[in-house]
C-alpha cells in the first residue's frame, strides 16, 4: 500500500496543502483566505424568482448573486406527482438549502434541499431515508455487517445515511457515536433555522485541510507536517474530538528551509 503524507504551508494571505505519495507530489491544494469555497455550507434562504422555463428557481443566501436551485434538488420535498417548479417553491418562501457547487464563469452557485452532512463514516442524509452503500466499497461481510447495523439505527426513524469506505473497519460504537453526532449537528441547525430570518448561514463547512483529513483518514496514512503553529493547534483540536487516533501523526515543522523546499514539493511544483 503507498504512503501518504500530507504536507502544510502557511505563507501570507493562503495555506498550501501537498499530498505526497511514495515521496512523490500527487496533489497540490491551495485554500487562500477569504476566497473559500461555499460548497457544504448550509443557508436559510428566500426564493426571489421562480423559471418555469428552465424548470428552476433562484434564491437569495445573502451573497452578491443568487443561487440556482433546480427542481430534482428540491422534488423531494413535494410528492411524486408534482411536475412543475411552480408547484415546488413560490417566491418569497423560505427554504434551507445546501451549496453543491460554486459559482464560475457567468454560472451561478447551484444548491440542493437535500442537505447532507458528512462524517468520517457515513454521509448523514437528515430529510432522506435508508442506508445507502459508496460505490467504493466491496461487497464484503465487514460492508453487509456494517450496514444491517445502521439500517438497524434508521429504522423508521425518516433520515438515513450514505455508508462510507471507513466504515467497513468501524465498530458498532464508532458508528453508533458518529449518528448520534450527526443527528445532533442536525438539531443544531435545525434550532438555528427557526430563531432565524432569511438569508442566514446555518452551517459553516469545514476548511479544505479538515475535509482532507477526514477524507484520507486510515491505511496507509504518513505524517501530517505542519509548519503554522495556529493551523497545528485546531487541527490537533480537530483530531482529539473526531479522530483521537490520527493526532500521532502531526509534525510540527520549524526548520530554516521552507517545508516545501526541504521536501522537494516546490522543485516538483
Amino acid at each position: 500500500m503507498a504512503r501518504t503524507d500530507i504536507l502544510v504551508e502557511a505563507i501570507p494571505g493562503e495555506s498550501r496543502i501537498a499530498i505526497v505519495e511514495d515521496g512523490r507530489l500527487a496533489e497540490l491544494i491551495v485554500a487562500r483566505a477569504g476566497g473559500g469555497s461555499l460548497v457544504g455550507n448550509v443557508y436559510l434562504g428566500r426564493v426571489v424568482r421562480v423559471v418555469p422555463a428552465i424548470e428552476a428557481a433562484f434564491v437569495d443566501i445573502g451573497r452578491r448573486d443568487d443561487v440556482f436551485l433546480g427542481d430534482k434538488d428540491v422534488r423531494r420535498l413535494a410528492p411524486d406527482e408534482v411536475v412543475s417548479i411552480s408547484d415546488l417553491v413560490h417566491e418569497g418562501e423560505a427554504v434551507t438549502v445546501q451549496v453543491t457547487r460554486d459559482a464560475f464563469a457567468d454560472k451561478s452557485a447551484k444548491v440542493s434541499a437535500r442537505i447532507t452532512l458528512p462524517g468520517r463514516y457515513l454521509v448523514y442524509r437528515p430529510t432522506e431515508s435508508g442506508v445507502v452503500v459508496s460505490r467504493k466499497i466491496a461487497e464484503t461481510d465487514d460492508a453487509r455487517e456494517a450496514r444491517a447495523f445502521l439500517e438497524g439505527l434508521f429504522a423508521d426513524a425518516g433520515d438515513g445515511a450514505i455508508l462510507r469506505t471507513a466504515a467497513v473497519d468501524a465498530t458498532e460504537d464508532d458508528l453508533r457515536a458518529e449518528v448520534e453526532e450527526l443527528r445532533a449537528q442536525w438539531a443544531e441547525i435545525e434550532a438555528r433555522r427557526d430563531a432565524a430570518s432569511p438569508p442566514a448561514v446555518l452551517l459553516q463547512a469545514d476548511d479544505p485541510l479538515l475535509t482532507l483529513l477526514r477524507d484520507r483518514a486510515g491505511a496507509g496514512l504518513g505524517h501530517i507536517v505542519i509548519d503554522d503553529r495556529r493551523t497545528l493547534a485546531r487541527v490537533q483540536a480537530y483530531c482529539r474530538r473526531h479522530m483521537p487516533e490520527m493526532e500521532r501523526l502531526l509534525v510540527p515543522y520549524d526548520g530554516a528551509e521552507g517545508l516545501f523546499a526541504t521536501h522537494g514539493v516546490d522543485e516538483e511544483v
